[in-house]
């Protein structure tokens, strides 16, 4: 059996800018990054959503009448409660008795006590009806912006979508081949391997040891004779 190829296909993605009124995309063999165009509406509520989102889920979870919305409408209401209830007073009941001389100025100061009285206690009611509908208040807005966040989010998605598209009709693509070593060439690499360690071993046994050598009567050799 010959040898099997096997092959490698590399993609390397093109770059790619692509821009719609909000949202710019960038693509490259890393991936793809996006952001809001700046100055658009998109980029304001998700500005606004991350910075003040914190604050806004305190408002839900621990109504206060201390937060901007609940001050205004307080403020507006006392306003109107106050004008409205004194010119009321004034109109329907004072001047009357007055112009008749029916009036004294303590039974004045009183009735107008009595009418301080009673816009506090509207106030005092008012301001029980504002906590019991600020955490209605403050979902609502929570889930306004969410909404208005969630569209922002659709529009990174569906441009980097876009722009993915555009970057893979760009790609360029290299296929590289490599041949990879069959059975057969397995056994012939282990048998010339075995050949050669064969041959290293057989040139080991054909080495020959000296033999030590000897003198015949000559020379250094020296005899011990015991006396």
């Amino acid at each position: 059996m010959g040898n099997k190829s096997s092959k490698t296909e590399t993609t390397t993605y093109g770059n790619t800018r692509t821009k719609n009124p909000f949202v710019i995309s960038r693509t490259n063999n890393s991936g793809t990054t996006s952001s809001f165009v700046n100055g658009t509406a998109y980029q304001s509520i998700n500005d606004f959503v991350n910075q003040n989102m914190e604050s806004l889920l305190n408002e839900y979870l621990n109504p206060s009448l201390n937060t901007i919305q609940n001050q205004r409408k307080m403020n507006t209401y006392q306003q109107n409660l106050k004008s409205n209830t004194a010119q009321a007073v004034e109109d329907s009941l004072v001047s009357p008795l007055v112009d008749r001389n029916m009036l004294r100025s303590s039974q004045a100061a009183n009735m107008y006590n009595n009418v301080a009285n009673n816009v506090a206690n509207n106030v005092a009611d008012y301001s029980n009806e504002l906590l019991d509908n600020s955490q209605t208040n403050s979902i609502n807005m929570i889930k306004n912006l969410m909404n208005l966040y969630q569209l922002g989010v659709n529009a990174i998605m569906q441009n980097q979508e876009l722009s993915l598209k555009t970057s893979q009709g760009n790609a360029t693509k290299r296929t590289t081949e490599r041949s990879n070593p069959s059975a057969v060439d397995y056994i012939n690499a282990f048998s010339n391997a075995a050949k050669s360690i064969g041959g290293l071993l057989t040139g080991v046994g054909d080495i020959k040891t000296p033999k030590p050598k000897t003198n015949n009567g000559s020379g250094s050799d020296v005899t011990n004779k015991v006396h």
